[in-house]
Order: C-alpha cells, then structure tokens, then sequence
C-alpha cells in the first residue's frame, strides 16, 4: 500500500513508545523483573521467527497482504508498507492470546519484545532500501541476501534482519550475484 511519508515512518514514532510503556506497565502491575526480563527476552528472541512467517506466507500468499506487498517488491525504494493501523492490530491480537493464557506482566513484556524486534527490522529492511551500506558492514549480508529475494529469487531469502530461519527451513538464496544499488 502507498503511504504517506508520516504513515511511513509512525512505526519509529509509536512502537519504542508502546514498546516502553508496555514493559512499564508489567513492572507497575507487579510482576517481578526476572520474568518480566525473561518475557521480554522471549519476545525479541521470537521476532525473526515472527518475521519469517508473515513474510513467507501472509506477504506472498494471503490475498490482501500480499498485493500490498507486491506493490513493494515493483516499487522497493517507495514508501510503501503495511499501514501502522494493521501492525497494530496483529501485536493487540497477538498480546490477547497470551493475556489469555498468562498474566498481564508477561503479556505485556513479551508484546514490548516482538515491538522491539519489529522496529530493529523496519529499521533494517529501511536501511537496506534508503541507505549506502559500506561493503564491509554486516548490514550489506542482508541487503545482498534480501535484494535477492527482490530481484532473482522471491520465494527464497524470507529472512530480512537474518537468514537464519531461511537457512533452517531451506529457503535460503545466495545473494553475492544480487544487483546493488547506491542509495543516496
């Protein structure tokens, strides 16, 4: 979907605040800080498995979504995106499910977890698209492996923060022959 530039970038706005008054609101509510740490640590650990999920199969497979995102793959430089109203919407259903089945706290700082590991990849998937990367730097890795998916591979190299669970579920691509363009 095309958006504006604001609705691009509300994500780098809205989430480090939700994100910190969700762990603040687990500690308020009286939930001790080892599980409240350790939910949290869960919640980040789990967002590239998160992330390789949607992107593989709601992206590409679901209908909606992913019309939406080949609008990005035809226009990867644009501001183009998941409005911030449907992330918002999968992390409230996702903090339901685990409300249901455990405390407040710990709903709450696995939720502020997912939202930090969604922010560490929008900032990287950002990079990847927007900025001139030193050859050197771990971050071309992922932009050769994800300009790979873009241009030679799209149902390869799912991972955009890491080919880990591409290298797990076998759909990892070599990305060395990916064409890169300076971003300036």
């Amino acid at each position: 979907m095309q958006l504006s530039k604001w609705e691009y970038f509300a994500d780098f706005v809205v989430y480090p605040i939700l994100a910190a008054a969700l762990l603040a609101a687990a500690v308020v509510e009286g939930s001790t800080v080892t599980p409240v740490i350790a939910a949290f640590a869960a919640g980040l650990a789990s967002w590239t498995l998160v992330e390789y999920v949607i992107h593989r199969y709601v992206f590409h497979h679901a209908p909606i979504a992913a019309d939406m995102h080949g609008r990005h793959h035809d226009d990867p430089a644009g501001y183009v995106g998941s409005p911030i109203w449907a992330s918002l919407g999968s992390f409230a259903l996702a903090f339901l499910l685990l409300r249901a089945f455990g405390p407040f706290g710990l709903a709450a700082a696995s939720i502020s977890g997912l939202m930090v590991g969604y922010l560490g990849y929008a900032t990287i998937h950002h990079a990847i698209h927007h900025w001139t990367i030193d050859d050197r730097s771990w971050l071309y890795e992922a932009r050769r492996r994800h300009l790979s998916h873009h241009y030679r591979a799209t149902e390869r190299n799912f991972g955009v923060s890491t080919g880990f669970w591409d290298r797990v579920f076998g759909t990892l691509a070599d990305g060395r022959s990916a064409r890169l363009r300076p971003r300036g």
